[in-house]
């Protein structure tokens, strides 16, 4: 597989072991607003949580003020569907630093290394969906123990509609100008089904999830396989059995259903 990018990731050494010239992966990074399905969003809804923040000073009295921002990110990969958890550092209004992590004692750690920093003993978080209802949480309840992979099912669909093997969703939480404008209030709805195409995995740390050499073997097998299928993947299923079909339950979602 030859490569044409105008960056490099983690994985691209492989290409010295031997390219097969006939397989192209184009991976320019691009901003896309797609109509994903219905299922897409009800499950984005179900693993993502988005706006928390917290606020602290340095340890000088002269040094400005810092925000962290916590959120959920979904990777999609080569068919595949994970979330990890962000972390989005920003001074004066400009994001300073940014850190993916995908499993529970990565993020503790991360937020560890925070308190240390900022002589804080403990971190707090506000919610941003809602002005009236946002409250103070500890950072503990924004962690799960699971595993970052949503699923074993493939949504092939996903990746034909944007005829690529790499995205990232949502694409706000990469925009300057956009986090400076939900520094108050989150109103995801209105920011429509923006994703990042083809990005690059090692600034995600997607290395924690793949090895170099399994990374480039799927990215190139999924291009020639079912990116390279000239036929359009077509589920004829209606939007209650994709729900079902995804491990969804149509009233009360796969992680919120009745105990009773």
């Amino acid at each position: 597989m030859r490569i044409i990018s105008d960056y490099k990731d983690y994985y691209d050494g492989l290409q010295s072991l031997g390219t097969d010239e006939k397989i192209f992966y184009d991976r320019h990074k691009r901003n896309v607003i797609v109509s994903f399905p219905d299922y897409f969003e009800r499950m984005a809804n179900q693993y993502l949580v988005f706006g928390q923040s917290s606020r602290m000073r340095g340890k000088k009295p002269n040094e400005f003020t810092k925000r962290i921002y916590l959120s959920n990110l979904m990777i999609g990969f080569c068919g595949k569907l994970y979330v990890g958890y962000l972390f989005i550092e920003m001074l004066e209004d400009k994001i300073s630093s940014q850190q993916v992590v995908f499993n529970k004692p990565d993020a503790i750690a991360y937020v560890r290394s925070k308190e240390n920093a900022y002589n804080a003993e403990e971190l707090t978080w506000r919610h941003r969906f809602n002005r009236r209802k946002r409250r103070k949480i500890t950072w503990m309840d924004c962690f799960e123990d699971r595993n970052p992979m949503i699923s074993e099912f493939n949504y092939n669909d996903l990746f034909h509609l944007l005829g690529a093997p790499v995205f990232i969703y949502p694409a706000y939480l990469f925009s300057e100008d956009k986090m400076r404008s939900i520094n108050w209030h989150i109103a995801k709805s209105n920011l429509g089904t923006e994703v990042i195409v083809n990005p690059n995995l090692k600034e995600l740390n997607f290395q924690l999830i793949a090895d170099a050499y399994t990374c480039f073997q799927d990215i190139q097998q999924y291009i020639s396989g079912v990116l390279g299928n000239s036929e359009d993947i077509k589920n004829n299923s209606t939007d209650l059995e994709k729900i079902r079909q995804h491990g969804f339950d149509e009233k009360y979602g796969f992680r919120t259903r009745s105990k009773k």
